[in-house]
């Protein structure tokens, strides 16, 4: 990776930062503060745990499009077996396994639970649990913000390819992105004015004010 490719991309978003269009992201730091705010494991409804902790008045677009409904399904999943899905999140969110495993594991829980899900519902059309590494990644990133953010392959290839990485992932790879944010992540905290530039816009009552890797998340959206 061409350190100075990097820096200069970043000096790129600190302008985006201080520019009229600093607010059009900012949906994902409310997104962490309702999930921050919500998340309970052991609250009943699970369902409704779920929904109010996954939640933005301002966008659905990173678990709602069409034919893409991901939240939909898990709450249909906590109320048809909510053990089962409380555990499948203990397991995603124990960090001293590896991110690997548990996001193949976290697949597999889905798929599991879709079949469940089909042979009570036979005569719903549902056919996908839509939790590929998007998704999960998502609930990562709520509950991890300084170490994971959304995966977004196509971005993140085109990050790669941008500041001259080698072996570029021909197929999804979200634990390689997650070590690479770590790294922009400390560039971003180098970057004189960069990080006082995303404080600026948020609202302590709306949005999640800690460090995040939804920054590099709105990053990739901005510039790749």
């Amino acid at each position: 990776m061409n350190a100075t490719i990097l820096k200069e991309k970043i000096s790129q978003f600190k302008k985006h930062l201080n520019s009229v269009d600093r607010y059009e992201h900012l949906y994902l730091y409310e997104i962490q503060k309702n999930f921050k705010t919500n998340w309970a494991l052991m609250k009943e409804p699970m369902d409704a745990m779920i929904d109010k902790s996954i939640h933005s008045q301002i966008s659905r677009r990173l678990w709602t499009d069409k034919n893409f409904e991901p939240k939909t399904m898990m709450m249909a999943f906590a109320r048809l077996n909510t053990d089962y899905v409380r555990q499948m999140f203990f397991d995603l969110f124990d960090d001293q396994k590896a991110i690997d495993g548990r996001m193949d594991r976290f697949t597999f829980y889905c798929d599991e639970l879709l079949r469940a899900y089909k042979k009570v519902n036979p005569h719903k059309v549902d056919n996908n649990h839509y939790h590929g590494h998007h998704m999960i990644s998502l609930y990562l990133s709520l509950g991890f913000p300084e170490k994971y953010a959304v995966y977004d392959h196509e971005r993140f290839v085109n990050f790669l390819r941008e500041v001259k990485a080698k072996d570029i992932p021909s197929s999804s790879d979200a634990p390689r992105f997650f070590k690479v944010l770590k790294i922009i992540l400390t560039f971003m905290d180098k970057e004189d004015g960069l990080i006082e530039a995303h404080q600026k816009r948020l609202d302590p009552e709306v949005h999640y004010l800690e460090r995040s890797g939804l920054l590099v998340y709105e990053f990739l959206l901005v510039l790749f």
